[in-house]
């Protein structure tokens, strides 16, 4: 019984503009490193990322998903480890240089962590 509902939207850049940083060590949203984009303007990102088991909803927290672009949720997949009570979440957004996967990890009714690479 679960339930995993990702929300992706256009990014609208010119209102969050200011919020965008560049150093020598790369490219930030919010102070977090940005991922998705290569030089580009971010077209995409996520609005909610939302875990259902049983009768317990999980948020993703907005912080672990704001600095997220180029989304393509369809290649987001899950996986439920039952004896271990670990729901994963993963995503495979962005092409070219901008590539990145992600692995979202909900344990026992608790967010516990993201994990982010570049996938080459």
């Amino acid at each position: 019984n679960i339930k995993v509902n990702i929300v992706s939207g256009k990014f609208n850049f010119k209102e969050n503009e200011k919020d965008f940083s560049s150093t020598l060590y790369g490219d930030f949203y919010k102070g977090q490193q940005v991922w998705g984009i290569d030089g580009t303007i971010p077209k995409t990102h996520y609005i909610s990322i939302t875990a259902q088991i049983g009768d317990k909803t999980i948020q993703v927290p907005a912080e672990e998903i704001e600095n997220l672009f180029q989304v393509s949720n369809q290649s987001a997949a899950c996986y439920y480890d039952r004896e271990n009570d670990t729901l994963y979440i993963s995503i495979n957004n962005s092409e070219g240089a901008g590539s990145y996967v992600g692995l979202f990890i909900i344990e026992k009714g608790q967010y516990k962590k993201r994990v982010l690479e570049i996938p080459f």
